[in-house]
């Protein structure tokens, strides 16, 4: 068992993962004693050796605790001031930049005003810490800066979780970069109190960064500007957001990101020019670990050029001590000491593929070109396809748990762009060192390099835009299980040690894969509940129904978020279609045509293919947006009160709003589709924006109106839910889809007392997140995203 700091550092992984899961200082605790107690036996059976297993054991101890204490901080801090408007002093420590028309900067809390009547200061660890500040409504020449010292006025806001399923965790999102809070401020809000108050050195790699920008902006175009500034230095600011998602889906969006490929090229060019200049080999390697370090402030400290420049400098480190670098032990250190200093980059998508690709290149490099030698191609290209393929390997789990894709065809974009990368890097390194010079000798010098480098930008970009637009090896996935990905780990692990093994007892193994899958799969099929899960779409409403069998319901897809420009349908309702593995949509149920009931479902028609459509039969005003609906090669059908539609055994809806002919002409709240989704002896009372004028209209027709589960109409307001229909439906679950902070001060006062008054179990997507029901016909089990 050689190499124990790889060890060790699995043992730190899976103590923070344990923290992460327990939350509890006293079961960690507990957990490492125990896990110390299984070893001390275990060590006395198998000789163990005692270093790893007792290295082990404390870093698992250092993983979990450190998580668990840094996490009850950042849980604890500015509790008491959230939702709070607040004064506060302190100092700008990222450079802004501008994202989506606001001004974002992270602020390092100095002092806070308490805004409590007694007006004290916080001075103390409650009122410091660092806050994400949105800026808003800043004039074009409005000047704020990396180490300015501030004052600001504005209400503090804690981030949430992730609040639905296939959702971005903005809170775990945040805590990985430090940060506890956000605000957002107008910028009279925000007054300069002192400049340049920073640290020196960040200082200079932000002014050398400014100035490498201001010279590629210079001499290129703003385009293939834009696309040098990501390649060399990481910022993708210049390129819309279009091409960013283009080469995403290219699967090219690692050039972009500042990585160990970019880390390796500066090696090479660093190493070309000591040998040029004839420096001892291990006083150079001695300079490129101080040149790398350079780069690391240059480029802001990003994780994914922290860990290639730690790599990096341990194997310099050891050729300078005559030691043989080891790979796996360097990979191993760089994850270490990134993970001590900041536990949550573990759940970080950029740490996680930077690591998992180098992995992949790693083990599985040399073993594909060993498989191809006999392919009659370039060496090259043989090193271009195992390199890319072996990366593939590596981050194939991480590329389906986050983005529920799978880029196969960028291999061959890869294959296509790679060849010429080394030198759109080299000709951007020398552009800007020349052209930094700012002679008149230079400078035509500079404008020739960039001519040819603009051509080569341009190549790199018609790739990315060519193989994002053609749906050949682009798979949509279903996020996997944490199963599935330990099963695919200890698959590749098996495949790189004890490749024979597979080789000899593949027709053994395939047929355990086939019986396990099919296992998985009747068990689908047979124990399978309905699901109906009441997505967080902010003010407006948004319910998945899924069947035992698979069949899929939409009941109306949310509108845009609070800002005016999210669209919730692209948002929230596709990604949790991707993280669910939807293809499909079997019925769509626009109840009527508010926007933020309708608009969302208006993506979703353009993303995924629908089979049913129905909408209310009574007019109800608006069918300018019913029409976008049936212009989309979808023919609506109209139900009313009494339309029975049979979902599948056992499973039924029944139409009980609006009835045809009674038309209530109080706008389209009032003639909702409300309806009843049966699944033997458990009911879903579905009502839309339905008012109180329509609840008395459905007691009068009769009906049975008794459900266990009442999604309240209107977010919760007054006009609904009358104390007459809670009585007819007398449901044991409310569900309320409402913004958080809306405007309206939904839900109402009235609505939550009465609800409470009928003691009825009572669940909130603002305070929530979505909320998951499951049945099978009698009992209903309940979900909550933000408390799981």
């Amino acid at each position: 068992m050689n190499r124990p700091i790889v060890y060790h550092t699995i043992a730190l992984i899976l103590g923070i993962f344990l923290g992460h899961t327990v939350k509890d200082i006293f079961i960690v605790l507990m957990t490492v004693f125990l896990a110390a107690s299984l070893v001390l036996f275990f060590m006395n059976q198998f000789d163990l050796p005692a270093f790893i297993v007792w290295g082990s054991i404390l870093f698992l101890g250092i993983g979990s605790i450190s998580y668990v204490i840094q996490d009850r901080q950042f849980e604890e801090k500015f509790i008491d001031l959230e939702e709070k408007r607040v004064n506060g002093l302190g100092m700008i420590i990222t450079p802004p930049e501008i994202r989506e028309g606001n001004l974002r900067f992270v602020v390092k809390i100095e002092e806070i005003i308490n805004p409590y009547p007694s007006g004290n200061s916080l001075k103390n660890d409650q009122g410091r810490g660092k806050i994400l500040l949105y800026l808003q409504k800043f004039p074009p020449n409005y000047s704020i800066s990396y180490g300015d010292r501030i004052s600001f006025h504005g209400e503090l806001q804690k981030p949430l979780g992730k609040r639905n399923p296939g959702g971005f965790d903005y809170q775990l999102y945040l805590k990985g970069k430090g940060i506890t809070a956000y605000m957002y401020a107008t910028y009279e809000e925000v007054v300069l109190y002192n400049e340049n108050q920073g640290n020196l050195f960040i200082q200079s790699g932000i002014k050398v960064r400014n100035r490498l920008m201001e010279i590629i902006d210079a001499y290129l175009p703003s385009q293939t500007a834009g696309l040098l500034k990501g390649i060399l230095l990481g910022n993708r600011e210049g390129l819309s957001t279009e091409e960013k998602e283009g080469f995403r889906k290219a699967g090219l969006s690692h050039i972009l990101a500042v990585s160990g490929m970019h880390v390796g090229f500066l090696l090479l060019q660093f190493h070309f020019l000591f040998r040029f200049i004839f420096i001892n080999k291990r006083v150079a390697n001695g300079f490129i670990i101080l040149l790398l370090w350079g780069f690391v402030l240059v480029t802001g400290f990003q994780p994914s050029v922290l860990r290639a420049v730690l790599m990096a400098s341990v194997v310099l480190l050891e050729k300078i001590l005559r030691r043989e670098p080891d790979l796996y032990s360097s990979i191993a250190f760089a994850a270490m000491i990134l993970l001590i200093l900041n536990p949550y980059q573990i759940f970080q998508v950029g740490f996680l593929l930077s690591f998992s690709a180098t992995l992949g290149i790693v083990m599985f490099h040399q073993k594909i070109k060993n498989k191809i030698s006999y392919w009659k191609f370039p060496e090259l290209f043989k090193n271009i396809f195992s390199g890319t393929l072996s990366a593939q390997i590596g981050i194939f789990p991480i590329m389906a748990w986050f983005f529920n894709s799978v880029f196969l065809s960028s291999v061959i974009a890869n294959f296509l762009v790679f060849p010429i990368l080394g030198i759109v890097h080299f000709l951007g390194v020398m552009m800007v060192l020349v052209g930094s010079f700012n002679l008149s000798i230079t400078s035509p010098i500079a404008s020739s390099i960039a001519t040819l480098e603009h051509l080569l930008l341009g190549f790199v970009l018609f790739v990315a835009k060519l193989f994002s637009e053609i749906d050949f090896g682009v798979f949509m996935v279903k996020t996997p299980s944490l199963f599935f990905i330990f099963a695919y780990i200890i698959f590749l692990l098996i495949l790189y040690h004890a490749p024979k093994i597979i080789k000899k007892y593949k027709e053994k193994i395939f047929g355990i894969g086939v019986i396990f899958f099919l296992m998985i799969a009747i068990g689908k099929l047979l124990f399978d509940p309905m699901e109906v899960v009441f997505l967080d779409v902010g003010q407006g409403d948004a319910i998945f129904m899924r069947t035992p069998l698979g069949k899929t319901i939409l009941i109306d897809g949310g509108g845009y978020a609070a800002n005016g420009t999210s669209d919730m349908g692209k948002s929230v309702v596709i990604p949790f279609f991707h993280h669910r593995g939807i293809r499909k949509v079997d019925l769509m149920v626009s109840t009527h045509s508010d926007a933020d009931h309708l608009l969302g479902l208006l993506s979703v028609l353009k993303e995924f293919p629908v089979k049913n459509l129905i909408i209310p039969a009574v007019g109800d005003g608006d069918e300018a947006l019913y029409s976008q609906l049936e212009n989309m090669d979808l023919k609506a059908t109209k139900v009313s009160l009494g339309d029975i539609i049979h979902v599948e055994k056992n499973i039924w809806i029944e139409i009980l709003h609006p009835q045809e002919g009674v038309d209530l002409q109080v706008g389209n709240n009032e003639n909702s589709i409300a309806f009843k989704l049966n699944m033997k002896e458990v009911s879903f009372m579905l009502t839309g924006d339905i008012y109180m004028e329509s609840e008395k209209k459905m007691i009068e027709a009769g009906g049975d109106l008794s459900s266990e589960v009442l999604k309240i109409a209107h977010h919760g307001s007054k006009t609904s839910t009358s104390q007459e229909f809670l009585n007819e439906v007398n449901p044991k679950i409310a569900v309320i889809s409402v913004g958080r902070n809306n405007r309206y001060g939904h839900p109402t006062r009235e609505v939550l007392d009465r609800l409470m008054h009928e003691n009825i179990k009572i669940y909130r997507t603002d305070k929530h997140g979505a909320v998951i029901l499951k049945t099978r016909g009698k009992n209903i089990r309940a979900w909550k995203m933000l408390e799981g």
